[in-house]
């Protein structure tokens, strides 16, 4: 579908404005970095350095598949660049992207609707969710592309039976996956794809979606040649604790929040996504009849509307069966679901448009527009003050998200930093340790090797028994983050009963101590 120029120019400056947006959170310190981005530049880093797929602990690539490494990995042997500064460029111009094609697909929703496509695609820019995830180092903004290109080419399949459209939705599937393992999901709407188009034609069926299967080949090839066959693993958590109920709850609760301020105290009432949901139903049954809701249905049905706007339950179901329910507890962490801003954004406006606007009618015109300017004005507020609230605190200490743990102002100023980075300097055949182990190699870039733990009910025998010895042959030095949030980790004053500890260095933010086995 053509795309006016007004359109595309609005297009092209919202994209371009996202981008911006993307580099002034990061200005202060750059991209943020959590733990995963910090295994996923270190195996970059293995991988320039030949190693094969193994994390700054030494542990092996099992846990995500190998796209986003090995793509971190290319563009610092084609640029020079350090891995942080691929990664956060990367999402930079990704960001750029995203808001481009989010908007397209929003367009092609609302094209004879013009007014809900300027809302759409100003709700992506002004989405801090959106600006969050492109702000960190992560593989889901990349994720995000191959998700919304699927869907564009699915546009095309069902409108057109395009087979050149069923290769890219194969292709873009089959990139996903290998970028997260939730691209899966994008295999199976795939397959839903091809039943929609050829619902009467078996034989196309059983073609395409054969075609369709092809996306499981790469990542296929990945698990069992990678995973199973070298590391005896399907995908690292073999028996996740799920809890599919609580998963869907959350999942709500927190696409809601894009539109509602969240606060703890509310969170049974108005933040009880099932009731919050079931009154908004209940009360546009009660104004619509039945011929309403089979327009609005048929609507969902539309060749540019049925991937976007079917998306988003598909993908729920499989995340509340494939999420592990601890890993989605912050009501803030949403980074599963920006790639559903478009379906979002496209299922709320024919609701609005078939089951609240077409009940308007005295004046018609003149209220269904002043409606749809209300109801656009509140979903750009909301999002654009909490946009506010997030630049500003990233430009005070470092990019602000709950992902961001390492690339702040309370690492960046801890005194311990440098005092580790010199003794690295002076004796750089020293081991080091950490509670903290993915912020000291991000800091260092040497290899920070596992801590000893404990169970919860170690005691201090327990603890000699199993590790006696520690740390053999790998002496040198442990920077002990203050304060400390990982309790599993044995703290050094317990390794000083079965490790010579010696205190180097000392702060409110962190210290530094000399390790080595006691003699025999």
């Amino acid at each position: 579908m053509r795309i006016p120029k007004p359109y595309l120019y609005f297009l092209i400056l919202i994209s371009l404005a996202g981008g911006g947006l993307v580099l002034l959170a990061t200005s202060l310190y750059g991209a943020g970095v959590s733990a995963d981005a910090a295994k996923n530049m270190s195996t970059a880093e293995s991988l320039l350095a030949g190693e094969g797929f193994y994390n700054h602990s030494a542990g092996p690539l099992v846990f995500w598949p190998p796209l986003y490494p090995a793509l971190l990995a290319g563009m610092s042997l084609i640029t020079g660049w350090d891995v942080f500064v691929s990664g956060w460029y990367l999402n930079v111009l990704v960001m750029v992207l995203n808001i481009f094609l989010a908007g397209t697909l929003i367009y092609e929703a609302f094209h004879d609707k013009i007014l809900f496509a300027y809302f759409g695609g100003l709700f992506v820019l002004v989405s801090e969710s959106a600006v969050r995830i492109h702000a960190n180092i992560s593989s889901d903004p990349l994720y995000i592309t191959f998700s919304l290109i699927f869907l564009l080419a699915a546009n095309r399949y069902l409108e057109k039976k395009s087979r050149a459209a069923l290769w890219v939705m194969i292709l873009s599937a089959a990139l996903a996956t290998l970028q997260r393992w939730l691209g899966a999901g994008l295999i199976a709407m795939g397959g839903l794809m091809v039943l929609v188009a050829h619902w009467r034609e078996w034989r196309l069926i059983l073609r395409d979606g054969s075609l369709m299967g092809l996306s499981v080949l790469p990542i296929g090839v990945w698990i069992y040649f990678h995973n199973i066959l070298r590391f005896n693993t399907f995908w690292g958590n073999d028996s996740p604790i799920l809890d599919p109920w609580m998963n869907f709850e959350f999942s709500l609760t927190k696409i809601m929040h894009w539109f509602l301020p969240y606060h703890p105290r509310l969170e049974g009432l108005l933040f009880n996504p099932l009731l919050v949901l079931g009154a908004i139903l209940l009360i546009l049954i009660i104004i619509n009849r039945r011929e309403n809701w089979v327009l609005w249905w048929r609507s969902l049905w539309r060749p540019n509307v049925f991937p976007v706007a079917f998306i988003l339950p598909f993908s729920l179901v499989g995340l509340a069966l494939t999420i592990v329910t601890r890993d989605h507890l912050d009501p803030y962490s949403d980074r599963y679901y920006v790639g559903f801003l478009a379906s979002v954004i496209v299922l709320l406006f024919i609701s609005l448009d078939i089951l609240i606007l077409r009940r308007v009618r005295f004046k018609e015109n003149v209220l269904q527009i002043g409606l749809s300017l209300l109801f656009g004005a509140w979903i750009l507020i909301y999002p654009t003050f909490s946009l506010y609230k997030y630049i500003s605190a990233s430009l005070a200490n470092g990019e602000a998200s709950n992902y961001n743990y390492y690339n702040n102002r309370a690492f960046n100023e801890n005194p311990a930093i440098p005092v580790i980075k010199d003794l690295v300097a002076e004796n750089p055949e020293a081991y080091l340790y950490s509670n903290y182990a993915d912020g000291i190699w991000f800091y260092t870039r040497r290899t920070s090797l596992l801590m000893p733990r404990s169970g919860i009910d170690m005691n201090l025998a327990e603890i000699s028994e199993r590790y006696s010895g520690w740390p053999g042959d790998k002496p040198g030095y442990i920077l002990w983050f203050l304060p400390n949030e990982f309790k599993h980790v044995v703290p050094p004053e317990i390794l000083a009963e079965i490790s010579d500890v010696q205190l180097v260095f000392s702060s409110g933010q962190g210290r530094i101590y000399s390790v080595q086995a006691i003699p025999d």
